[in-house]
């Protein structure tokens, strides 16, 4: 029913727009995700528990590969479905003038000429978006002039991924909205084109950040992001296991997080450790379990 919705709410859009729906058979623009952090050969940002003792925050550009050069309004909208990364301080390159992708230089400065910029981010959602658009002034919609020779040469917009010490060891994703999600008539990515005389606005092609956090949290034996009793209670399953020969069930991981004081066994002193730092944390500590044992 979801994707009737954003279909059908889609058609609308683009006929609001324009007389009718025209495809760009010839070319789509893409949007995508760089980090200003190393990613590994398949664009994969890979962060470990190390890295995220204290918290972390990776700045993130936001790109459109638009070689048509026939863009005239994008709407790029992007969203984070984890708490434990939280979309945080999107850029208007207007405020104050920064080199993007559309910039307008006049007299050798940065200066608004004939577009405009806005961004904002929903927190109970996690989403956030940028616009930049000729507005009503141009009703020709002649397209944006790129600031560089491509417009990949310079991003759209930039925003901050605000990571949290305690997020689970896993893989997460940033990615472009591309139909309605959270609500039936929320607004998603589009881009609007010149093709001959007619303006099309259509939904562009997406690359998506792919998020991997490796490394088991000392403590979280569940890996739900918590260090509580629940975490206690399952170390003492596993070392009533050990306690009568068998297996602890406990996968390397697992092993790792409930090996809290870091002796090489899962015990009963450990349990007894977790319970302590539960204690702690919830009386208004912000140590890890590491410097807590400290």
């Amino acid at each position: 029913m979801k994707k009737f919705l954003s279909g059908l709410s889609a058609m609308v859009l683009t006929t609001a727009m324009t007389s009718s729906f025209i495809t760009n058979a010839d070319y789509i623009p893409t949007l995508y995700f760089r980090p200003q952090a190393e990613t590994d050969a398949d664009g994969t940002l890979v962060i470990s528990r190390e890295e995220l003792a204290n918290g972390l925050t990776i700045t993130t550009d936001v790109f459109i590969d638009d070689q048509s050069k026939t863009c005239w309004s994008v709407d790029p909208k992007w969203k984070c479905p984890t708490s434990f990364i939280k979309l945080d301080n999107v850029i208007d390159p207007q405020v104050p003038y920064i080199p993007y992708a559309y910039a307008e230089e006049k007299d050798g400065k940065l200066t608004t000429i004939r577009h405009y910029t806005f961004c904002g981010k929903d927190e109970k959602l996690n989403t956030m978006f940028f616009t930049c658009d000729l507005g009503i002034m141009y009703k020709d919609n002649s397209p944006l002039t790129p600031y560089g020779e491509n417009t990949t040469d310079y991003a759209l917009t930039s925003f901050d991924m605000v990571f949290s010490r305690n997020i689970p060891y896993g893989e997460y994703d940033v990615y472009f909205l591309t139909e309605s999600e959270d609500y039936d008539d929320q607004r998603w990515s589009t881009v609007s084109m010149r093709t001959g005389e007619a303006s099309v606005t259509t939904i562009p092609n997406v690359e998506n950040l792919h998020i991997k956090i490796t490394g088991a949290n000392k403590g979280d034996i569940n890996n739900d992001g918590l260090i509580d009793a629940s975490d206690a209670s399952a170390v003492l399953t596993a070392y009533s296991l050990t306690s009568t020969g068998a297996d602890s069930g406990l996968n390397d991981d697992e092993f790792y997080a409930g090996d809290a004081n870091s002796d090489g066994a899962v015990d009963a002193s450990d349990a007894s450790l977790i319970l302590a730092y539960y204690s702690y944390m919830a009386t208004g500590g912000e140590s890890s379990l590491e410097d807590y044992i400290k």
